[in-house]
C-alpha cells in the first residue's frame, strides 16, 4: 500500500511538472510571438512614408509589408553620415602592381579565359580592364562588402527626414566641437543638403532592387554589399545591375556573386558608357563606374600592371 502510493504521489509530480513545463513553453512561444510583432509593428511604423512613396511609385502594398516587416530588416542610424563623409580615394596603384604579382590575377585569367574572350569580343573590353575592376572592387570577390544592401538604401532613404537631419546636427557638433559655430552651421548646411540629395537617389535605386526582387525573385535582404548599397564581385548598384547585368552562364538569372555574370556585366557596362581603345574614353567610361579621379589612375594602372605580368602589354 506504501508503495502504490509513492508511485501514485510520483505520478502526480510527473504530470505536475509536465503540466508547468507545457505551460511555460507555451507562455515563452506567445511572448516571443508578441515581441516579433511589436518589432514588426516598429518596422512598419519606422518605414511608413518609405512605404508610402514606393505604393506611389506603383508597388502593391501587400508586395512591400511581407518585405519591411522582414526580422532582417534594420535600420543603420549612422550609415547617413558615413557616406556623407568619405575619404578620398587614395593612390594604391603601387601595393596593386605588388599584389598582381603574386596575386591570383593569372590563375583568374587562365580560369575564366572563356568569359573574358566572350567579353573581349562582344564588348571590345580587355580582359585586364575586367580583371583590374574586379581585383579594385572586390579583391577578386574575396572582399564583398559586409552590410546589408536593402538595409543600407532603405536607411539612407530616411535620410531627409528630421531624426537623420537631427543626427548629422549632432554628429558635427562632436567631431567639429573645436570649430567656430558659424563654422559648425555651415558643415550642417551643406550636410543636411546633401542628405536631401541622397535620399531621394537611395529612393529610386530601392524602388530598382524591390523590382529586382519581384521580376527576378531576388533575396534581397540577404544581399551583402558596401556602404554605398553597392553588391556582387563588381559591386554595382541595383540601377546598374538592372540596366547592365547579363546572364552569361545561361542559368536563367543575373548573379553578380558568379564571376561569368560579373564578367560580361562589367565590359556590358563599360561598352555602353563609351569604352574603346581611346585612352579618354576609357577613363571617361571608368567615371561613369566610379566618378573618383583616383580611382579610375588606379584602375588604368593596375590593368597595366596585369598585362604586364601576363606578358600581354604590347599584343594590341
Amino acid at each position: 500500500m506504501i508503495r502504490f502510493d509513492k508511485i501514485l504521489f510520483f505520478q502526480k509530480r510527473f504530470w505536475l511538472y509536465g503540466a508547468i513545463l507545457v505551460m511555460t513553453a507555451i507562455f515563452l512561444h506567445a511572448s516571443f510571438d508578441f515581441v516579433q510583432y511589436r518589432l514588426s509593428e516598429y518596422r512598419l511604423n519606422k518605414y511608413g512614408e518609405l512605404i508610402a512613396d514606393m505604393e506611389n511609385r506603383g508597388f502593391e502594398r501587400a508586395e512591400l509589408i511581407p518585405i519591411f516587416s522582414d526580422t532582417r530588416v534594420e535600420f543603420y542610424p549612422k550609415i547617413s553620415i558615413k557616406e556623407f563623409a568619405l575619404p578620398e580615394l587614395n593612390d594604391t596603384s603601387g601595393f596593386i602592381h605588388e599584389k598582381t604579382r603574386g596575386y591570383n590575377t593569372q590563375r583568374f585569367l587562365e580560369k575564366y579565359k572563356k568569359y573574358l574572350e566572350l567579353a573581349e569580343k562582344r564588348y571590345s573590353v580587355e580582359r585586364e580592364a575586367i580583371v583590374a575592376i574586379l581585383t579594385m572592387e572586390t579583391n577578386l570577390g574575396k572582399d564583398i562588402g559586409k552590410y546589408s544592401v536593402f538595409n543600407v538604401l532603405s536607411s539612407m532613404s530616411l535620410a531627409g527626414d528630421k531624426k537623420s537631419q537631427y543626427a548629422i546636427v549632432k554628429f558635427v557638433e562632436k567631431k567639429y566641437r573645436r570649430l567656430p559655430e558659424d563654422q559648425r552651421n555651415q558643415i550642417v548646411k551643406r550636410l543636411q543638403q546633401r542628405a536631401e540629395v541622397r535620399s531621394v537617389w537611395a529612393k529610386n535605386e530601392l524602388a530598382i532592387l524591390i523590382q529586382l526582387y519581384l521580376e527576378d525573385h531576388l533575396d534581397i535582404l540577404s544581399l551583402p554589399g558596401s556602404h554605398a548599397g553597392a553588391f556582387g564581385y563588381p559591386q554595382f548598384l541595383p540601377s546598374s545591375a538592372k540596366s547592365y547585368g547579363i546572364d552569361a552562364n545561361k542559368d536563367g538569372t543575373v548573379d553578380l556573386y558568379n564571376f561569368p555574370d560579373a564578367i560580361m556585366s562589367v565590359a556590358n557596362f563599360l561598352n555602353k558608357k563609351g569604352w574603346d581603345k581611346d585612352l579618354q574614353n576609357q577613363k571617361d567610361a571608368l567615371r561613369s563606374y566610379n566618378n573618383n579621379h583616383q580611382y579610375v589612375l588606379n584602375v588604368i594602372s593596375t590593368t597595366d600592371s596585369i598585362k604586364t605580368s601576363s606578358g600581354t602589354e604590347f599584343d594590341n
